[in-house]
């Protein structure tokens, strides 16, 4: 059984509503670490983690649903496959335009979500050589056309 897990607020800004159609449709079950209003919306689709060091669990883990910038980072780095959910043109622009976009799975349906367990070698590579300098200028750089 594929194992997911999914990191960030529990909240619909995050796309929740897509990752539990595409839950339905593969019929798969989901951990998710973080807390939020969707909260009981959560258990019904599996385990309410709270908010946890992902580092210790995220290697129990398949696939990984998240849009946040330092956990797609700690994704790559553990080799998981990333898929990102965008339901606005601010936070596609955060994910399309990011460094990291050629290693993810950027997507705005659950249809583009499926089983592939494959990571991005090229993707691992390059998280391992950022530091916290690197994310700073990248999030400046990012974020400076809406300042």
């Amino acid at each position: 059984m594929i194992k997911c897990l999914f990191i960030g607020r529990l909240e619909k800004d995050l796309g929740l509503e897509t990752y539990f159609q595409a839950l339905d449709s593969l019929k798969l079950k989901a951990d998710f670490a973080g807390d939020g209003s969707l909260r009981n919306k959560c258990q019904k689709y599996g385990k309410v983690l709270g908010f946890t060091d992902i580092k210790k669990i995220i290697s129990n883990y398949d696939i990984i649903f998240t849009s946040s910038y330092l956990s797609i980072l700690e994704s790559l780095i553990h080799k998981k496959p990333v898929y990102s959910v965008y339901e606005n043109s601010l936070k596609e622009d955060y994910l399309k335009m990011s460094p990291f976009s050629k290693y993810i799975n950027i997507i705005n349906n659950s249809g583009e979500i499926s089983l592939d367990k494959k990571y991005s070698q090229k993707g691992y590579e390059w998280a391992k050589k950022q530091t916290w300098e690197k994310v700073t200028d990248i999030y400046i750089k990012l974020w400076q056309k809406y300042l």
